[in-house]
């Protein structure tokens, strides 16, 4: 782990807020800053806000005010009060068994050996890119049980201010105008970013078995924040089933599990989901009643825990934005959703969420409820046993239809099976 103080899971709080200032200034509490390390210019600040992060090294500290002035600057929509953040890239800070700091003017790593290590027989992997593969343009390619390990992050001179998901971050291994490709019993591990991305004009590719571990943002992105005209260019009908995607967003803590854009007719089936720091399934990327490109997506049979941990807010184990059309999340099992402060649900419809159906999912220990739509229209939320199956901890489920109470399991349901109808997939009864 990167040298960091206060230590794995403590943290500082800042005085107040972060200011709107151009660049942010932040107000530390006594004692929590040194002035040198404004003077190195590369001690950063990682601030966790709502439902996104900022890291960004210091760049002049006031002591007499205890005023810090950072890098760049952070989005209004996201400053949280009285945030918690800690700092890391200090030698003072190697402190702690497992901490390493890297002098890049000497090329020197520091090392605090866990118990039992044998300082002598420690190797070290230095990254020096931030993607392993890329494909462009490849048909019925076939990859199957490669482990894709050690891609770099970089923030750049400003540091980074996340808006959501990680979405700056791409994929170690990342595909453009790829069809019918496939990537069976693969690791992917160690990376910066994303770990697999399928982008621009990726159609009728598969994901199937591949674990997902150790990664600085998110697990699998698909499709992109733009919506393409040409039918050419878009992303669409991919499949990612039965993939263990699991301690993600170790640098980047917005980072999503399965991250769907632009994007329409994709199945996410069969995934195990567990210890992320924000939300497991993201499905669109439009605030509103605007065009979209991410309909008749579908999300089931997938189980999700422990997810969020605490770190941020605003978050579920499917989260939708904008018009999803023709969109189905089903017989899903969702447990132990953490959020920091508000929003920790299990089915999320976000900003103009538009005809979704959420039917036959299991949810409990949530930290905010089983079900919430924040605003949208023509989506449904049902069940098909004698029971809802939608339960939070609280045993209820709250959304712009009103308030219900939910209990009980759900009896089982086929999965999916593929459909001659233009939406691709339809369920099997």
């Amino acid at each position: 782990m990167r040298a960091r103080t206060p230590n794995a899971g403590e943290f500082y709080r800042v005085d107040g807020a972060l200011t709107e200032d151009k660049p942010t200034k932040l107000k530390f509490k006594e004692g929590d800053l040194k002035a040198d390390w404004a003077e190195r210019g590369d001690v950063e600040v990682i601030a966790l806000q709502k439902w996104a992060e900022i890291r960004m090294p210091i760049t002049a500290l006031n002591a007499a005010a205890r005023v810090a002035t950072l890098s760049g600057d952070c989005p209004k929509w996201i400053i949280e009060d009285q945030a918690r953040y800690w700092l890391e890239n200090a030698l003072e800070l190697v402190d702690a068994p497992g901490e390493w700091f890297l002098d890049r003017k000497s090329g020197v790593i520091t090392y605090k050996p866990r118990a039992g290590e044998d300082p002598d027989k420690i190797g070290a992997i230095v990254p020096a890119m931030d993607h392993l593969v890329r494909i462009e343009g490849a048909r019925n390619l076939r990859v199957q049980g490669i482990a894709f390990s050690h891609a770099d992050w970089s923030i750049g001179p400003k540091g980074y201010s996340d808006s959501q998901a990680a979405i700056d971050y791409r994929g170690a291994v990342r595909a453009q105008g790829a069809v019918g490709c496939s990537f069976e019993n693969c690791i992917v591990s160690h990376v910066g970013g994303y770990s697999i991305d399928f982008s621009k004009g990726c159609r009728e590719n598969r994901i199937d078995r591949c674990e997902v571990t150790d990664i600085g943002a998110g697990g699998i992105r698909i499709g992109e924040t733009a919506i393409r005209k040409d039918d050419a260019d878009k992303t669409l009908g991919n499949i990612v089933t039965d993939n263990p995607i699991h301690d993600i967003g170790l640098v980047f803590p917005a980072g999503v599990a399965v991250w769907v854009g632009h994007s329409a007719k994709n199945l996410l089936a069969h995934n195990h989901i567990h210890d992320t720091c924000y939300s497991a399934f993201s499905i669109g990327w439009s605030w509103g009643y605007g065009p979209s490109g991410a309909q008749e997506n579908v999300i089931e049979q997938n189980l999700v825990h422990d997810i969020g941990r605490n770190m941020l807010a605003d978050m579920g184990g499917v989260y939708t934005l904008g018009t999803c059309t023709g969109t189905v999340i089903w017989n899903n099992v969702f447990h132990d959703i953490w959020s920091s402060t508000y929003g920790g649900w299990a089915i999320y419809f976000d900003e103009g969420s538009t005809g979704v159906v959420a039917e036959n999912n299991l949810a409990y220990r949530c930290k905010s409820n089983g079900f919430h739509q924040h605003y949208g229209r023509e989506n449904t939320l049902s069940s098909t046993g004698p029971r809802a199956s939608c339960t939070p901890a609280t045993g209820t489920a709250t959304g712009s239809a009103g308030r219900r109470t939910c209990s009980g399991i759900p009896p089982a349901r086929k999965g999916c099976r593929r459909s001659g109808r233009s939406r691709g997939w339809t369920r099997s009864r």
